[in-house]
């Protein structure tokens, strides 16, 4: 599908997060940070300070009201008066607005909720068309076709959220995000997008122990035979896949899948971001690296495009660069433990324990209890001398397997940490048993190197037929 329309002399690039005049990049970074955020907010109201926040950090110093005043004129001066043409007018307490975009055969019509009148007085135009720019910017303007967008509007927004919601990663999130796939699945079960994302809820909590991976990874399985049986082009659905068939050790099948969807949409940033992970497995860390960097050229301020680009770091024993963009990921995507568990597996193999340990426990505090999460805290603890903790880590995570679900995997990486191979070994067998997906790690994770040489762990990798 299409993220991209051209109007006039413009092109916006939606999942490259570009607006682009003549080809040329036309924005600044705080100029299209403020576009960022009135895309990602469309029809909700965004404020000055919201803007001001999101720009700078706060022990920046600076004079936030001519900054953001300086940085949204950049943006009217790139846009132009040429965007919108039509008629704008209010009904009730909802705006209509009729957008005709040069280059599109017919208008249509878009629905948005009145922003904030001081960003209206910051463009200098009416707050309605402000939200229009808004709105115009945040549909994928040229999947006006019958094939990416549905006919039914509201469907459509269902999923937008669930889209936008997903990507933060966060437990709740994550959760919000599938109730709103689901919703637009119901009100138009023909429209093919919103599986990809119910499915994803699936992979992610399967990843993330908060599900058993026998009764999620056929959910997601169902869910995108479902989606691809309405469009088999769509990339998307073709990279989701991807992760599934890697998930389920089906390694060939996932890179037929990854590769499928970056044929079909090569400027997408969600094919380059999911490809590196298989690629770290697999032991190709150049490629890795290198899907990786574009994920994060195409869609620079996404959390999931600069944490993977840690990971892949981080696995291909880069340690120096992992740190170096580690540290730009927390700086543009603070609220993701799992970067920040990256960079103190990073900081750690540098030797670096102090810092390794405060961006350990920065993560926990993210990280929501999850048990992925737990076991990197966990692992980091052992590794770096903080035996009391690691212990506690292994108690919480064998007590919750005998109240319900758990996952094996983390406690094993707690064991790993603290040296206690033997331990280590036995819940990487149950892992096995239970078909963990991050299982699949075993060739990429640094750690397991204290066990490498290990018949026991040589035999867990021919099961997975990975390469030791």
């Amino acid at each position: 599908m299409s993220t991209s329309v051209r109007f006039g002399a413009f092109e916006v690039d939606l999942e490259g997060r570009r607006l682009l005049k003549r080809g040329v990049p036309t924005l600044r970074e705080q100029s299209f940070q403020v576009l960022a955020a009135l895309i990602e907010r469309a029809g909700e109201i965004v404020t000055r300070e919201e803007l001001c926040r999101r720009l700078w950090p706060s022990d920046t110093f600076v004079d936030f009201e001519v900054a953001l005043n300086s940085a949204v004129s950049r943006l009217r001066d790139a846009l132009g008066d040429s965007v919108l043409e039509g008629s704008v007018w209010r009904s009730g307490d909802r705006i209509r607005i009729t957008v005709n975009l040069v280059g599109l055969k017919d208008g249509f019509n878009l629905w948005a909720q009145r922003f904030d009148n001081s960003l209206g007085d910051l463009f200098g135009i009416q707050d309605e068309v402000c939200a229009a720019v808004a709105e115009v910017l945040h549909v994928r303007l040229a999947a006006a076709t019958q094939k990416s967008r549905p006919s039914n509007v509201k469907a459509y927004v269902q999923y937008l959220k669930g889209a936008h919601l997903l990507k933060k990663r966060r437990p709740d999130d994550v959760r919000s995000a599938f109730e709103y796939l689901q919703e637009a699945i119901r009100l138009e079960p023909g429209y093919a997008e919103p599986y990809y994302g119910a499915a994803m809820y699936y992979n992610v909590s399967a990843a993330f122990g908060a599900l058993p991976p026998c009764t999620a990874l056929p959910e997601a399985e169902q869910l995108l035979s479902k989606g691809l049986a309405l469009d088999e082009n769509s990339a998307m659905l073709h990279s989701t896949l991807g992760m599934l068939r890697m998930y389920q050790w089906r390694w060939a099948e996932s890179e037929q899948a990854h590769k499928r969807a970056i044929s079909l949409e090569p400027t997408n940033a969600f094919p380059h971001m999911a490809y590196p992970i298989l690629c770290s497995l697999i032991g190709r860390h150049d490629e890795a690296l290198s899907h990786a960097g574009k994920a994060v050229e195409l869609d620079p301020l996404d959390l999931m495009t600069n944490f993977r680009f840690v990971q892949a770091n981080y696995y291909a024993r880069r340690y120096d660069e992992a740190v170096r963009t580690g540290r730009i990921a927390i700086e543009l995507t603070p609220d993701s433990p799992y970067t920040y568990f990256y960079l103190a597996l990073s900081l750690a193999a540098l030797g670096s324990k102090e810092e390794a340990w405060e961006s350990a426990n920065l993560g926990k505090r993210l990280n929501d209890r999850l048990p992925l999460g737990e076991g990197y805290f966990g692992y980091l603890a052992g590794v770096l001398g903080h035996v009391v903790e690691a212990r506690s880590v292994v108690t919480e995570l064998e007590t919750r397997r005998e109240q319900g679900y758990s996952p094996a995997l983390p406690i094993a990486w707690t064991y790993l940490g603290l040296g206690e191979t033997t331990s280590a070994l036995e819940w990487l067998e149950t892992a096995l048993a239970e078909r963990e997906p991050y299982l699949g790690s075993l060739t990429a994770f640094p750690g397991y190197d204290a066990i490498r040489d290990q018949a026991g762990f040589m035999r867990l990798a021919r099961e997975l037929k990975l390469s030791t």
